[in-house]
């Protein structure tokens, strides 16, 4: 009978994890078993919802356990077994695919691996590396080129409008005195025209650019005389008087009231023009339109003395305390002027411009600049009279004229030092805000300079567009637009209440020239004469120069201003058509 061997005992079976890994024996497996009645826990991480519970990975074999490898690491050192083991069954690679992994593994060694580790010489490397800032330095240096180039390119824009502003404005002593002059004088020989029927019916209304004329030489009329009411020198020692801040405040607030009278002044202005421009049509209707008709008129014409007055008044209170900052012993005053300019850089540059908005700044910075330096050079020229009026010779009983003296060399550097500085100081500073407005302007809003070139062209098209085309019929009447004032309206500059200003403070300069009356000797020895010891005999001789005198001059200053407009005015016309024809050749 056989002896049977006795069979060892069944062992276990292994646990799940057993089966996954590799050695010469079953390693102990830190991770409990899942239970029956619940998911599977695993510490590595989550479970799928569509797939069984993953193994768990046992540690190394050792005497200390190590912690479990993130997800990340398994799922790369699963990922390089499979490719270990395809490469292994594949056999040797073709040279192609060596090159492809010697290329990827070079283009990710400097770049951080998939599991997140990002190690010293990987950090070092992408410090040293500066291959990736090379695309970007001909973005910055572009951005560095139109900022530089912003102050020259809006300086021949601002140049260009206040020519053209300066041309409006010498519109208003040039050509309109004498447009109204012959408006005058046709009405005046009216009543002496031949009795024909149908040439009185074609003379019976004047042209609507001849009543727009009368108008606004009224309107200009009417407001200078309610401008000589009021004293500058006591409204200067008025301001003179307030506090600085209180000083800087109307200042401010003369700047805003001046923007808001522009505005609505040139709405008021352009239906009084309109209304009077279309007035004939009225004697077609019914007598109660008539005078409908009529009333409107005069209501306009009442808002517009208002308005005219109250701009003048602003720009009159802002004349005099511009005067008030300049001749501050301190210059306390002129520094606040000064900061009040950068203050408005603050303003504007953290904004957002469309390329509309922006060449509305423009036209509003034409018209501020021209209008503070028609301001500067009243004030320039009242300072440099004050200044020069010390020269009194002591042996003589009255006083000396003050223009004549002032030509001298010994007050040269006196105006250049205490009259000029502060004006230019004041103006250049108005240039530095500007450029440096549209600078961060355009920086921020990511325009380009080439776009102040297209502001020029637009002014030039209305500046050549202004001008009628053709001759109109002669059954049809139509509004002639001087070619500037058109480019003067849609800029907002306001030439009638500057023109009231210019003409009250240049009476008040004369009045400080000639410090006495016409009659007086010093009249006489200015002009060359010596007949005031001899008035017994050449009394009517006296009467001819006195009046005579004064239209000599009038009439010389009137020539000097022609002779700019027109000169001004052609050479502004020939350079819009140059541009123009440019444009449409582009």
């Amino acid at each position: 009978m056989e002896e049977k061997t006795p069979t060892p005992p069944a062992s276990p079976p292994a646990s799940p994890s057993a089966g996954s890994t590799a050695g010469d024996g079953p390693c102990p497996d830190p991770v409990s078993p899942p239970r029956e009645d619940g998911p599977c826990p695993d510490p590595v991480s989550s479970p799928r919802e569509d797939g069984p519970c993953p193994e768990p990975v046992s540690p190394p074999r050792g005497d200390d356990p190590a912690p479990p490898l993130p997800s990340d690491t398994i799922s790369d050192s699963n990922n390089n077994d499979d490719n270990n083991n395809n490469n292994s069954s594949s056999g040797e690679g073709s040279s192609s695919s060596e090159s492809s992994s010697k290329s990827s593994s070079k283009a990710t060694s400097s770049a951080p691996s998939d599991s997140g580790w990002f190690s010293l010489w990987d950090h070092i490397q992408a410090e040293l590396d500066l291959k990736e800032y090379d695309s970007l330095m001909d973005v910055q240096h572009e951005r560095v080129s139109n900022f530089l180039q912003i102050p020259r390119q809006v300086e021949k824009l601002m140049i260009f409008g206040v020519f053209v502003a300066l041309d409006a404005f010498l519109y208003l002593f040039t050509i309109l005195p004498a447009r109204i002059a012959l408006t005058l004088w046709t009405i005046a020989r009216r009543p002496f025209l031949p009795s024909d029927h149908i040439l009185r019916q074609r003379r019976a209304w004047l042209f609507p650019s001849q009543r727009c004329d009368l108008m606004k030489g009224f309107l200009i009329l009417v407001c200078c005389l309610m401008l000589q009411s009021f004293d500058s020198a006591q409204l200067y020692h008025m301001v003179r008087g307030q506090s600085t801040i209180k000083v800087y405040v109307i200042f401010n607030m003369l700047e805003v009231f001046d923007r808001l009278c522009s505005a609505f002044g040139r709405d008021i202005l352009d239906t009084l023009l309109s209304e009077i421009s279309f007035y004939p049509q009225a004697w077609e209707q019914q007598p109660d339109q008539q005078w409908r008709r009529f009333g409107q008129i005069v209501q306009h014409t009442v808002i517009a003395i208002i308005y005219m007055f109250i701009h003048a008044m602003v720009l009159f209170y802002y004349l005099v305390t511009l005067n008030v900052t300049i001749n501050s012993y301190d210059y306390s005053l002129l520094t606040l002027l000064l900061s009040n300019q950068f203050a408005e850089i603050k303003s504007n540059v953290f904004k957002r411009y469309e390329k509309e908005n922006l060449f509305q700044i423009c036209c509003s910075d034409i018209v501020e600049r021209f209008q503070i330096g028609i301001m500067l050079t009243i004030i320039t020229l009242k300072n440099w009279i004050e200044l020069s009026s010390g020269t009194i010779q002591a042996d003589t009983g009255f006083s000396q004229i003050a223009l004549p003296f002032s030509f001298s060399p010994h007050w040269a550097w006196a105006i250049l030092t205490r009259v000029l500085t502060p004006a230019l100081l004041v103006y250049c500073s108005e240039m530095l805000a500007d450029w440096t407005k549209h600078a961060f302007i355009t920086k921020f809003n990511q325009v380009r300079p080439e776009v102040y070139g297209r502001y020029t062209d637009i002014l030039c098209r209305d500046l050549v567009a202004a001008e009628p085309s053709s001759r109109p019929p002669a059954n049809q009447h139509r509004i002639r637009i001087e070619r500037s004032l058109a480019v003067g309206n849609r800029m907002g500059l306001a030439t009638l209440p500057l023109a009231c200003i210019v003409i009250h403070n240049s009476i008040h300069i004369l009045r400080m020239v000639f410090q006495s009356d016409p009659t007086s000797p010093l009249f006489y020895e200015w002009v060359g004469l010596d007949l005031h010891h001899h008035s017994y005999l050449f009394s009517p001789l006296l009467a001819v120069v006195e009046y005579g005198g004064w239209v000599l001059l009038a009439m010389m200053a009137y020539a000097c201003l022609v002779f700019i407009k027109l000169l001004l005015g052609i050479n502004l016309v020939q350079y819009a058509w140059n541009r123009y024809e440019g444009l449409q050749n582009r």
